[in-house]
């Protein structure tokens, strides 16, 4: 009997697989504890749409953080923080630097995606690079100023 599995059941497969087990195993383990339906034409239609669906709203993703990523190119990123002349009380972390970039120019950047040599410590300029997490990315200058 074909299943279409509904979660990941060790040794047979993944969600959304279409998989050929016995009938006793679809009927009495598989179909009563909710893991897998039987695959009717109509069940294999419905998760070729949501496939379909995942796709196009990924590309989409993907489209806007590309236009958004490309904003950011060239920018300037600044940031207040407390410091003692030239050195810093701690540091820049990357979540600071996420949510100056989108309080400064509107663009959500995950702090993962961020990534820069050593770490910010000093008043002036750095140079740090923002990744789309699609494969695009900038180079942003971040300007650190005393408060």
């Amino acid at each position: 009997m074909k299943v279409l599995l509904k979660n990941d059941v060790k040794k047979l497969g993944t969600k959304g697989d279409i998989v050929d087990v016995s009938d006793g195993y679809a009927t009495s383990a598989l179909i009563p504890s909710g893991k897998a339906e039987i695959a009717t034409p109509g069940a294999i239609k419905q998760l070729a749409a949501k496939k379909a669906d995942k796709v196009a709203d990924l590309k989409k993703r993907e489209v806007q953080a590309n236009e958004d990523i490309a904003k950011l190119k060239g920018s300037t990123i600044k940031l207040r923080a407390k410091s003692n002349g030239t050195k810093l009380f701690g540091a820049v972390t990357s979540t600071e630097l996420a949510q100056a970039i989108e309080k400064q120019y509107n663009v959500v950047v995950v702090e993962k995606n961020i990534s820069f040599d050593g770490q910010i410590k000093e008043i002036g300029t750095k140079e740090i690079i923002v990744d789309s997490g699609f494969g695009s990315t900038a180079k942003v200058m971040v300007e650190v100023e005393s408060l």
